[in-house]
């Protein structure tokens, strides 16, 4: 028996980080970025439900990238809920691709 047979499948299983570490999460990943005095993560935990780091971290890169394209120099509070607002309207319009095609099907 070598020690690969030895070895045990194991799966770990992270859940989702809750509003205060979703808080968390933000402060980690917004470190070493401009943020504008108006960024409050407590308000931005309400409209991340469900987000893991990775989603919280793809967000503030995003804005940061929002906040390029308007020309401005910190990221403002606008700029991470443009972001999310815009991840919202593309999630619909993929679920409104998705019933058309089954609509075409069906009819």
């Amino acid at each position: 028996m070598t020690v690969l047979d030895c070895l045990i499948d194991q799966r770990l299983y992270i859940g989702l980080p809750d509003a205060k570490q979703r808080v968390q999460v933000f402060g980690v990943h917004s470190s070493g970025k401009q943020l504008a005095e108006d960024v409050d993560f407590e308000k931005l935990v309400f409209r991340t439900v469900g987000f893991s780091g990775a989603d919280i971290r793809n967000l503030v890169n995003e804005a940061a990238i929002m906040m390029v394209r308007k020309g401005h120099s910190k990221i403002s509070q606008q700029d991470i809920v443009d972001v999310l607002d815009k991840q919202l309207l593309e999630g619909m319009g993929v679920l409104l691709i998705l019933n058309n095609k089954i609509n075409q099907q069906l009819f």
